[in-house]
């Protein structure tokens, strides 16, 4: 009896994980699309909204920057602009209730002052989320361009 018990208690535990990654998943690949949304928007308030304070993006022009407001003043030179901001989220690793990973491809328009402006650049990216009091928070990203189109 005492056997029936734990291995029912085992599978409604584990039935209960598998729904909350299925929310978190589902919630990670919104916010990647809301994070492209926000970008090519150049909308720094809700940009600052979603990214952690120790936000770090390790950029595809090889600089490494750390700090949202070093970021928003990068999108206020112009040097963080799109005209165009495609996300495909092809991954999404759910490591706990409050840390997930998501990896994907996406393809963007350059614009603003950046050197490749008007061209469509395709990249790979990393993203790591952190939930913090309460809601999801961009706390990592890491982009690199494809070597082949």
């Amino acid at each position: 009896m005492q056997k029936a018990i734990l291995i029912l208690l085992f599978f409604t535990c584990a039935t209960s994980l598998s729904a909350q990654n299925s929310e978190i998943e589902k919630t990670i690949r919104e916010l990647d699309q809301k994070n492209a949304s926000v970008v090519v928007k150049a909308d720094t308030t809700a940009l600052m909204a979603l990214l952690a304070p120790a936000f770090t993006i390790h950029r595809s022009t090889g600089d490494i920057v750390s700090g949202r407001e070093k970021t928003r003043e990068l999108m206020r030179q112009g040097l963080v602009a799109y005209d165009s901001f495609a996300v495909h989220t092809e991954f999404v690793l759910v490591k706990s209730p409050v840390l997930a990973i998501s990896m994907g491809s996406e393809v963007v328009i350059s614009g603003g002052n950046r050197d490749l402006k008007g061209q469509a650049v395709r990249r790979r990216f990393t993203h790591v989320w952190t939930k913090e009091e309460g809601s999801w928070r961009l706390l990592s990203r890491h982009s690199s361009r494809n070597c082949t189109p």
